[in-house]
Order: structure tokens, then C-alpha cells, then sequence
């Protein structure tokens, strides 16, 4: 048997952990309990889950620096790893997981790290300091580290990864397959994600500022949305505010854009990428987002350059640069990152 542990799944990482079920019956997985205020809406969409699994049951101590990054968990018992030929460690490569591949070194069980992660700076840069001397612990005693895009495999390698496989992160894409011709100069530009200040949308509102025949249109809810709301006013910027929108209804919506940015200082991976991607949009996204793999290298920007991003978005005013660009992406997409490739990849790896 292998146990896979991990934090409760997103409804992605649900898709691929029933595939790989279904090729690979001898995996348990195991979940560790929900830290943050982002990993708590995901609480609904274990009703969904038709695989088997088991939560570890954990002590929360409240992060009282950082409402968003989450808390710190302590296990209340552990699971009995001597039924396990190996162990698969994902999630946050905290103090749960030190636990975890502490005892698995001590019974002689080797342990596989899954991880996305690519910045020690994640959360509070109080932390940082700790993170570096956990992930190198975890890191450099696995016998695998898999990683889910090039910065978290050049992040392994420099913490100490002796085995670093890249297996890119997929989830069910197919949900979101839709061909369009892009067609006109008029932009219908979206962000999709949270309102917080690591996302970095009023770079997005700058940016759009100088700019004509567009529309914006900003999904999501957090605690910048007062600010982002008066901000767009003050300047009479074509900016919308949508608020959440239900996970199915986004196939539909997409389709409405031609834009999809993603301006954040950090994104380990970054979901709503391939997401406008199969939608036919052309993701434009700062350096420090994991899914940039996926897109051509002139549409990435260095987080903050504003007049970069702005520039970006004039030369999509270039209907023919656009489906140029949604070609490329989908090429790659389907070439490295199906749900078949990373369940295949992730069983020959076991």
C-alpha cells in the first residue's frame, strides 16, 4: 500500500486523485485538516470526493500574523505508516509534514515529496527563515521529489533534491475546451482570483489606466475590494467587479474574454492559467507565476513593471497575435500537461 498525504483537495486536485485511484487501487489517501481561510472553501467540495480517504485529526493553533497563510498543525495521531511500502508528502512541507518524514526515516520508509512551491517569501517573510530549514530537510531526504512546474524544480535542486522529476499540474481541462477566433482590437481583459494584496490587482488598474477601447472585469472577493472598487471610480476606469462566481459557471465565462492577467508576486501555480488557456484567452502573467511555463516568454512581465504589462496588452490588440498565442499555449497543454500525462507520469514514478 502507499498513503498520499496532502492538504483537503481543491476540486482540481480532486479530478486527478480519482484517476489516479482508479489505475492505482493500492493508494490510501490521507488529508490533513484545513489551515487557512483560502483552504476553507474548499470544505464543500468534499461531498464530492468518490475515493477513498481519512483526515488526520489535528490540533490547530490559530497564525495569528496572517489571517490568509494559515495555522500551525499539530497531529493528534498519526497514521500507522508501517502498513506502507512508501509515502507520498504534499501540502505545505510545514511542521505536519517534518513530523511525517521524521517517523517514515526512523521505520525505514521511503517518502516522496510532491510539491509546486518555488518561494521561501510565501506568507509571512517572518517565516521564511523556517520554511527554508523545513523544505531542506524534507527536500534533501526524499527519495523522489516531483515537482509541478520548472521554478519548483529549480527550487528542489537548490534545497537539495537528489531524484527531481517535473510532472506539470493539470486538473480536468477538458471542462473548459472551447475554440474561438479572436476577432477586432476592442480588449475584454479578466482577472480571476482573490483580492489580496500578494495578487497584486491595483498593478492590473494602473496598467489599464492609459488604456482605451477595453473592458475589465475583476472575479473574486477578499479585503482590497472597497479599495479596488473606489480606486476604479476615482479614475473612471471600464472596470466591473463580479464578485464570485460559482466554479461551473467558469467554462461559460470565459468565453466572454480575450485577456485573462495574473499580476501576483507569487503564484505557485496558478489554476485560472490553463483554465483561459483551453478557454482560447491569452493568459498575460508576471514571472513569479508557476503556469508561465505554458506561455510564451513576451508575455510574461517582472512583477511591479507596470508600462511592461500595459505594452503587453496594447500588441493584443493584434487579433492574429492572439490566436497565435492561444495555438501556442494549447500546443504546450496538451503535450505535457493532461490529466492522463500526470496520472501516467505519477504511477511510473511510484
Amino acid at each position: 500500500m502507499i498513503a498520499f498525504i496532502t492538504n483537503i483537495p481543491t476540486p482540481q486536485k480532486n479530478y486527478l486523485f480519482k484517476l489516479l485511484y482508479e489505475k492505482r487501487k493500492d493508494i490510501v489517501f490521507i488529508f490533513s485538516h484545513l489551515v487557512s481561510s483560502k483552504r476553507s472553501t474548499w470544505q464543500k467540495y468534499i461531498k464530492d470526493i468518490d475515493f477513498p480517504y481519512e483526515v488526520i485529526e489535528s490540533k490547530v493553533i490559530e497564525n495569528k500574523f496572517s489571517k490568509d497563510v494559515g495555522s500551525i498543525v499539530i497531529p493528534k495521531k498519526l497514521p500507522n505508516f508501517q502498513k506502507f511500502k512508501k509515502v507520498i508528502i504534499s501540502g505545505n512541507l510545514n511542521l505536519l509534514e517534518i513530523k511525517i518524514a521524521r517517523k517514515l526515516l526512523k521505520l525505514g520508509i521511503p517518502y516522496i515529496i510532491w510539491m509546486e512551491s518555488f518561494n521561501l517569501k510565501e506568507g509571512n517573510i517572518i517565516f521564511a527563515p523556517l520554511r527554508y530549514i523545513f523544505r531542506k530537510f524534507l527536500i534533501s531526504n526524499a527519495s523522489i521529489v516531483v515537482c509541478g512546474n520548472s521554478m519548483s524544480l529549480n527550487h528542489a535542486r537548490r534545497l537539495g533534491g537528489k531524484n527531481i522529476v517535473l510532472n506539470y499540474t493539470t486538473f480536468n481541462i477538458y471542462k473548459f475546451q472551447y475554440d474561438k477566433e479572436h476577432k477586432g482590437s476592442f480588449l475584454n481583459l479578466v482577472y480571476v482570483g482573490r483580492l489580496i494584496k500578494m495578487k497584486r490587482i491595483f498593478d492590473i488598474l494602473k496598467a489599464v489606466e492609459n488604456l482605451d477601447n477595453y473592458r475589465l472585469d475583476i472575479i473574486g472577493e477578499g479585503e482590497l475590494y472597497s479599495k479596488l472598487r473606489s480606486y476604479s471610480e476615482k479614475r473612471k476606469l471600464n472596470v466591473n467587479f463580479l464578485n464570485n462566481v460559482d466554479y461551473d459557471q467558469m467554462p461559460q465565462i470565459y468565453k466572454n474574454y480575450d485577456a485573462l492577467i495574473l499580476s501576483s508576486e507569487s503564484e505557485t501555480f496558478g489554476y485560472v492559467v490553463l483554465e483561459a488557456i483551453m478557454s482560447s484567452v491569452v493568459p498575460v502573467v508576471s514571472a513569479q507565476v508557476g503556469a508561465k511555463d505554458f506561455i510564451r516568454e513576451d508575455f510574461h512581465f517582472k512583477v511591479g513593471d507596470i508600462r511592461a504589462l500595459r505594452e503587453k496588452l496594447q500588441r493584443l490588440r493584434d487579433e492574429n497575435l492572439r490566436n497565435e498565442l492561444v495555438k501556442y499555449s494549447k500546443n504546450l497543454v496538451f503535450s505535457k500537461a493532461t490529466p492522463e500525462i500526470w496520472v501516467e507520469k505519477f504511477s511510473s514514478i511510484l
